[in-house]
């Protein structure tokens, strides 16, 4: 190493022993001229060599994939149950040791023909025979116990998206990890995973810092822990939150899962908060919630809310569909003058209108041009709604 550090120092003292006497200016313009130069021939290096490793990974997959993929299709699409054994026959695999990069290939293969619906059902008894058959639970789960950032989070999505569980000694040590991605990877992986106390991360307002992904996986979580039992009230957490844009996505989910048990809790803080961003998303949920009871609260004091706010409570009024929200949508109809709002104002009257004589009313009466064409697109908005049901 000494011999190397050497040369380096031999040939930047050579370099500049060339231009001595010159400029600076020139000095200066020819060493970058040089570390460009360099840098142009790592770049493409480097370049190369990841376009090789792009190419080996596909070559890679095409292999795994022309030699397994048809009795793959064979096995998880049959109507008749296979066991591990029968499978390791079935692909002539007995014997076989599998490199890393196979089995990652593998589990790619795997999860393509999964997403393949087209071609039927899948038999669930014999998915869980081929993974168990090429042994890529005890892999992934070894990944998921490697040191390496990287290798964590792809196990945990490789886990994720074969419908593995995931052990809880495996994840009790992620959740407390440095990167913060991965912890709370993990937290959401807990609340779908866990045997027990799985919402307990809850508490904590999810790391203190919720971003779009996170509340992607967290639902996702939620959904699946959903099918095997009724979800607890998430207004118990909406209450202790402290950060708004936690509160805001639980407050969210509540009207997602139809949690109609905390309606009046969340009419309550509406009534209470200060904050605008918490009132728009309780508004949206109490609509999804179909809790008419809010009508009069919602409609009071519309006017002093922002555009985002009444955005929302126009939402909410769509959802409840009662003749009181019909009444209220025509007198804010008449009243406001921001495009966006006139758009969502006359989409919900022509939903909740069912007899269309308010919708057909305010049409008629109307000469601009702009809103006669809200008017058609919400007509053939809702053509095409039905036509695609149909």
């Amino acid at each position: 190493m000494e011999e190397i550090f050497d040369t380096v120092r031999f040939y930047i003292y050579y370099w500049d022993s060339q231009f001595i006497g010159f400029p600076i200016v020139i000095r200066i313009v020819s060493t970058l001229v040089v570390l460009l130069a360099i840098l142009y021939i790592v770049s493409l290096f480097r370049f190369i060599y990841l376009a090789y490793s792009l190419e080996r990974k596909k070559r890679h997959f095409e292999q795994v994939k022309h030699k397994y993929a048809i009795k793959l299709k064979s096995i998880l699409f049959s109507t008749s149950n296979t066991y591990p054994d029968a499978v390791k026959s079935e692909l002539e695999i007995e014997n076989v040791s599998f490199k890393k990069w196979e089995k990652d290939d593998i589990t790619q293969l795997i999860l393509s023909i999964k997403q393949e619906k087209k071609i039927g059902q899948i038999n669930v008894n014999n998915y869980i025979a081929v993974i168990d058959a090429f042994g890529l639970i005890s892999f992934w789960e070894e990944n998921l116990r490697n040191k390496s950032l990287e290798k964590n989070m792809q196990a945990l999505r490789m886990l994720d998206s074969l419908g593995i569980n995931i052990p809880g000694s495996i994840l009790a040590n992620k959740v407390q990890g440095l990167n913060s991605n991965l912890r709370k990877y993990a937290k959401s992986e807990h609340i779908r995973f866990a045997s027990h106390d799985a919402f307990k991360f809850l508490e904590e307002d999810f790391d203190g810092d919720l971003n779009p992904l996170d509340e992607i996986r967290i639902h996702a979580s939620l959904k699946e822990r959903a099918k095997l039992k009724s979800l607890p009230l998430l207004i118990r957490w909406v209450n202790t939150a402290q950060n708004e844009a936690y509160k805001c996505f639980l407050i969210k989910e509540i009207g997602l899962f139809n949690q109609a048990g905390s309606a009046q809790q969340l009419l309550e803080l509406y009534q209470n908060t200060m904050s605008f961003r918490i009132k728009a998303s309780i508004a949206e949920a109490l609509g999804l919630l179909k809790y008419t009871q809010a009508v009069p609260i919602l409609t009071f004091n519309y006017d002093s809310n922002p555009e985002f706010v009444q955005a929302s409570i126009i939402n909410a009024m769509g959802q409840f569909a009662t003749p009181e929200a019909l009444a209220f949508l025509e007198v804010i109809y008449n009243q406001t003058s921001d495009d966006e709002l006139f758009i969502k104002i006359v989409r919900n009257i022509y939903l909740i209108d069912s007899r269309k004589e308010t919708y057909l009313r305010l049409k008629d009466v109307t000469t601009n041009i702009f809103r006669k064409s809200v008017f058609a697109n919400a007509e053939q908005t809702e053509i095409e709604i039905n036509e695609s049901i149909a």
